[in-house]
């Protein structure tokens, strides 16, 4: 299939898994009354605005869902077809295991050409409000998430602190509890990271807030004070 692909001059075709396995093909011109393998709109030289919102919201490494939910859509195929194929097709979104695409730890980063985009996005839209509409709409739903636990270690977490320096400001004692409930959950939705990612083990490991975990540690402190 692949093969076929490129002699014909197409780009190679997408395997994407989730529920279901999907396999999407790419054609050289739009025709209209799509099926569902075939991306929504004809990709040009300039960025729709499905890829403008989904390159703004894109941090770091992220798995498809959360990138859905961030944007806050419900319908798998409308996103993919809409959003996520769009911008990869594009050049501005790619996989992070492109030779396995239908990894269940598949997730997705922007590209060289995507950062660059999302840098020019947020200049423009700084005087308008866009990018400050974009960001509540992801915190606010990642505020829905957020334990009492995260909160208590967002709210202690000023510049890199290792594992020990963030339990021992927090008074805790149970070394497995604190990393359950509060670094792997903070982790898990993005909102902290490591400092040496690639060795998570090393004796000079600390964290960090991202900047996700920044914006909603404004809000909430923005929230409190309303109240």
């Amino acid at each position: 299939m692949i093969k076929a692909c490129v002699e014909a001059g197409l780009k190679e075709p997408v395997l994407m898994q989730d529920e279901s396995f999907k396999v999407i093909l790419w054609r050289k011109t739009e025709v209209a009354g799509q099926s569902s393998g075939e991306v929504a709109g004809e990709v040009s030289g300039e960025a729709t605005e499905e890829m403008r919102r989904i390159i703004l919201v894109l941090r770091n490494d992220m798995k498809r869902i959360d990138i859905q939910k961030a944007l806050q859509l419900k319908h798998d195929d409308y996103f993919r077809l809409h959003y996520l194929l769009p911008a990869m097709h594009a050049g501005y979104i790619e996989m992070t295991e492109p030779d396995n695409p239908t990894s269940p730890n598949q997730r997705y980063r922007l590209t060289a050409n995507g950062l660059e985009l999302q840098n020019k996005f947020l200049v423009a839209d700084q005087a308008s409000g866009f990018t400050q509409q974009v960001t509540q709409q992801v915190t606010q739903q990642v505020t829905q998430q957020v334990t009492q636990q995260v909160e208590q270690l967002l709210s202690i977490l000023e510049g890199e602190k290792s594992r020990d320096e963030l339990q021992g400001s927090l008074g805790l004692k149970d070394r497995e509890s604190f990393r359950k409930l509060y670094i792997n959950e903070a982790m898990a939705l993005q909102l902290i990271e490591m400092t040496i990612p690639d060795k998570p083990n090393s004796k000079n490991q600390k964290y960090r807030l991202t900047e996700k975990g920044r914006a909603l540690l404004i809000q909430i402190k923005q929230q409190k004070e309303e109240r």
